[in-house]
């Protein structure tokens, strides 16, 4: 081979290196934006199962409530 073609090769070689490892580098960064988007959709999860177990909480304070009232208004009722 003579001198030119080497160099030929070697830029072409650099070339294609140099848009595999960008290919790669894109890849890295759409994984770590869709860890990113499942780590903020956990949080979001987690924030509504914690606001659901509010409303349960405050649906049985109020089953208990309305329990208690109906007792009271029996009680008045057999006075």
């Amino acid at each position: 081979m003579s001198k030119s073609n080497v160099l030929k090769f070697l830029l072409i070689s650099m070339i294609l290196l140099f848009a595999v490892s960008s290919i790669n580098a894109a890849d890295v960064t759409d994984n770590q934006n869709v860890v990113s988007d499942t780590i903020q959709a956990t949080g979001d999860i987690q924030s509504d199962i914690s606001e659901i177990q509010d409303v349960k909480s405050d649906v049985k304070e109020k089953k208990v409530i309305k329990k208690e009232s109906q007792v009271t208004k029996n009680e008045k009722k057999k006075n």
